[in-house]
């Protein structure tokens, strides 16, 4: 019987280690939008690279929402927030996936 839910364990952390490499896979999706898209004179992205940031985003939240707690989710919906408010620029946006990157993969 406990063969059986050492099984069943190991197949729930391979699941949620293959949602965790989706996560980080989106979050380097996000990367390579800001880096590649058209910044305007006034330092944020095109509205077509802005729409692509927001459907990735969404992806990262339903991601996270499947393998972390509801503290570590608010906190990342909160980073979340922040690289979706285009009016910082491209920079700060970079800033905060950085900062994703080092808090949620270390």
């Amino acid at each position: 019987m406990r063969w059986l839910g050492g099984i069943l364990g190991s197949r729930r952390g391979m699941r949620k280690g293959k949602q965790r490499h989706e996560l980080r896979r989106g979050l380097r999706n996000v990367a390579r939008i800001l880096t590649s898209s058209a910044v305007l004179s006034n330092g944020t992205v095109a509205y077509k690279d802005s729409g692509q940031l927001i459907c990735e985003a969404e992806a990262l939240l339903q991601h996270m929402k499947i393998i972390s707690g509801s503290m570590q989710f608010e906190e990342f919906r909160e980073d979340i927030r922040d690289l979706l408010n285009v009016q910082n620029g491209v920079d700060k946006q970079l800033r905060v996936i950085e900062r994703m990157r080092w808090a949620y993969f270390q």
